[in-house]
């Protein structure tokens, strides 16, 4: 491999660690802003924090629905598609750093008693598990 690509992949990986760390983040703060004002109001997250958990969620919403209709498609990897070995291990990688968060945003929300006060971040997070669980079952029962 040359020195090139080397260094893509290893800036990859840097700019990949700090979206899961921002996106983590991002998600506990609003989850310890909801519990901690949810009962007195509505919870008014910054902006930034609102757009971290929106923008790489939704990057890894998608991320994630490519990953599972590659990988149940025919027993393929992403791997076998993109000829890159690192890449299948860094999708599962993602793929349960998304739904953990979807988890985490859930635990966060019930703790608050599902408040409708918590951050709106958090119950989209919630709902979204829904859709995750639909759009696997469909995968696994075409393939079935």
């Amino acid at each position: 491999m040359d020195k090139g690509n080397e260094q893509k992949k290893i800036l990859a990986l840097v700019i990949l660690g700090i979206g899961a760390v921002l996106y983590v983040a991002a998600i506990v703060w609003a989850g310890i802003a909801s519990l901690q004002y949810a009962a007195t109001g509505p919870v008014n997250l910054p902006e930034f924090v609102e757009q971290v958990i929106v923008v790489i969620g939704g990057a890894l919403a998608t991320h994630f629905g490519a990953w599972m209709g590659i990988t149940f498609s025919q027993g393929r990897t992403l791997a076998s598609f993109r000829g890159l070995l690192r890449l299948d291990q860094m999708a599962q990688v993602l793929a349960y750093l998304y739904l953990g968060c979807l988890v985490l945003g859930l635990i966060f929300w019930g703790a608050t008693g599902f408040s409708p006060n918590a951050a709106g971040v958090l119950q989209n997070l919630s709902y979204t598990i829904l859709g995750v669980f639909a759009g696997v079952v469909a995968v696994w029962l075409k393939e079935g």
